[in-house]
């Protein structure tokens, strides 16, 4: 389901809590769409930084890892949470076996 539309954004942000390596550090996302991604880590970023990243999606074909390359696009610190925007820059769809 779409979670909301902004003018702030190009494109609807869909709700998706799914896991997600970030620079080998594992943080859960928030909401995604087709050229970023929201997501919360423990670790600091800046804006501008290039990070790498691994987004799994279990789909009824079995499990899928979404990679990328991206950069910091927002930094929010709420509730001792540490929130991540990210645009991606470049993507990878791969397989995983069962």
């Amino acid at each position: 389901r779409v979670l909301f539309r902004s003018k702030r954004w190009r494109e609807d942000r869909v709700e998706a809590k799914l896991p997600v390596f970030v620079n080998t550090k594992r943080g859960l996302t928030k909401d995604i769409n087709s050229t970023g991604l929201f997501f919360e880590v423990t670790e600091e970023h800046t804006l501008g930084s290039k990070i790498n990243l691994e987004v799994e999606i279990n789909t009824s074909e079995g499990l899928i890892k979404l990679v990328c390359q991206g950069e910091v696009v927002r930094v929010e610190k709420k509730d001792g949470k540490l929130g991540v925007g990210a645009k991606i820059l470049i993507q990878e769809i791969k397989g995983i076996k069962p």
